[in-house]
């Protein structure tokens, strides 16, 4: 299992969290650090799950 640190800081001309994933340059913003938070693991999501099939549907390069 792969464990990621999420960093958070507050943007005060907007009012919200920033919640950030540093290893995987990954951000998101809520009005709550909760909802930071879950936006970010959403984002997380879609990203490890691009991933995952990018892995499976690479075609194979064959060089001369």
């Amino acid at each position: 299992m792969v464990n990621f640190n999420i960093t958070y800081n507050y943007d005060p001309q907007t009012k919200q969290y920033i919640a950030e994933i540093p290893q995987l340059n990954l951000s998101d913003f809520g009005d709550t650090i909760d909802e930071a938070e879950k936006n970010v693991k959403e984002a997380l999501k879609a990203y490890l799950e691009e991933v995952y099939a990018s892995k499976f549907t690479k075609k194979e390069v064959k060089y001369a």
